[in-house]
């Protein structure tokens, strides 16, 4: 099969869809495989890096994690003094996410939305977005990335 039949078995609806059910089924435990190990501690060591070579020229930084399901590099982020927005598709995952921001005290802001529909409609200007663990659920990635790019 090549390429483009790979990529064309698939319309952007159903790849949308398979998602949504998907992180619907398995919200409640995703922070448990997700949050521990190796991947997150990357991540922080990632994100503390990235963070401190933006502050040598912006101070308040302005981050958005891109398809955050239940929020493990916003709360990075947040850790790291950056305000913090969170999208993602699933309510669910956002409903779980929001129970830790309420339980820790912490405000992170959420937005329920599938990221072409969030990017289409987006007015404000991030200083960083972070796909943390999204791109490969998408079907047309680097159409996503150019979208994002405006909201830079």
């Amino acid at each position: 099969m090549s390429d483009n039949q790979l990529l064309n078995q698939y319309s952007e609806k159903d790849v949308i869809d398979a998602n949504r059910k998907v992180y619907t089924n398995i919200a409640a435990t995703y922070e448990d495989v997700v949050f521990t190990g190796d991947a997150n501690n990357r991540l922080k060591f990632l994100l503390s890096n990235t963070i401190e070579i933006l502050k040598e020229t912006k101070q308040d930084i302005l981050a958005l994690d891109a398809c955050g399901g239940t929020g493990q590099a916003s709360f990075i982020l947040n850790d790291l003094g950056c305000e913090t927005h969170l999208v993602d598709l699933s309510s669910e995952m956002i409903a779980n996410m929001k129970k830790r921001c309420s339980k820790n005290n912490i405000k992170i802001k959420t937005i329920n939305s599938e990221i072409n529909e969030f990017f289409k409609n987006n007015k404000i200007k991030y200083d960083l977005i972070v796909f943390s663990s999204a791109l490969h659920h998408l079907r047309l990635p680097a159409k996503i990335l150019i979208l994002a790019m405006e909201s830079l």
